[in-house]
């Protein structure tokens, strides 16, 4: 028996609910990305499979704290693919600080095959179920420990859900840009950090936007102009 198989024995089942089927989980996810991002079938399997682990675990770990599903599909998955489609073309080194339940960086990963994603996670039961989800993914790496020990080489430092400050100071380390999804807060002072290049309101609920940026002190210092956001 598996570590999340013992756990519920001794712990009993505290359930998300029963999953939803595959067949709906793509045509939900397609639905709320429509005309953002195509999620093929490959993708649209690999997606599902992360969401059936997030399920399974979350019984036992604090993953998520949202139980509807088709609220999970669209503040989880399809605000990432939101992230994602607004990221330059072409192949891009990217980490995911904080990932924890692995947003925004495995739906990144998923219909961006050709993007090497980090995802840095200093909880090691986090960690664990990182590497779990993301098992054979040739694109993806778990990095556990803390982002700001993460080798300083990336293209976009990217996250939902992390603390400003500590967003701040892993980019400036280790990239050439940011993106962030969060609230309406985020972003609004002045930072020696980063220039705040767009703010992007997301098409789904109230107060969630996408903000990307330059940063200013990272390992390369390319120009923006260089690597050109997506309309």
């Amino acid at each position: 028996m598996g570590a999340v198989g013992s756990l519920q024995q001794r712990r009993g089942r505290q359930t998300l609910g029963h999953p939803i089927a595959e067949e709906k989980f793509i045509s939900w996810l397609r639905s709320a990305v429509s005309g953002i991002c195509e999620v093929n079938a490959d993708a649209g399997s690999r997606l599902y499979e992360h969401y059936l682990l997030l399920t399974q675990w979350n019984r036992v770990l604090n993953l998520t704290g949202i139980r509807d599903p088709r609220l999970i599909v669209v503040r989880h998955f399809a605000e990432s693919l939101f992230l994602a489609s607004k990221l330059p073309e072409g192949p891009l080194s990217v980490i995911d600080v904080g990932s924890g339940a692995g947003f925004p960086g495995v739906p990144l990963a998923a219909v961006r095959a050709e993007c090497s994603v980090t995802l840095a996670e200093s909880d090691h039961r986090k960690a664990a179920f990182l590497r779990e989800s993301t098992r054979g993914w040739a694109n993806v790496r778990v990095h556990f420990g803390p982002a700001s020990e993460a080798p300083p080489e990336y293209d976009w430092a990217i996250s939902r859900a992390v603390a400003e400050r500590t967003m701040l100071d892993v980019a400036g380390r280790c990239a050439r840009f940011i993106g962030v999804l969060a609230g309406a807060q985020w972003g609004r002072s002045s930072s020696e950090v980063v220039d705040w290049l767009e703010r992007i309101k997301l098409p789904w609920g109230r107060d969630r936007w996408l903000l990307l940026g330059a940063v200013r002190r990272g390992l390369r210092s390319a120009p923006v102009e260089s690597r050109k956001l997506r309309p």
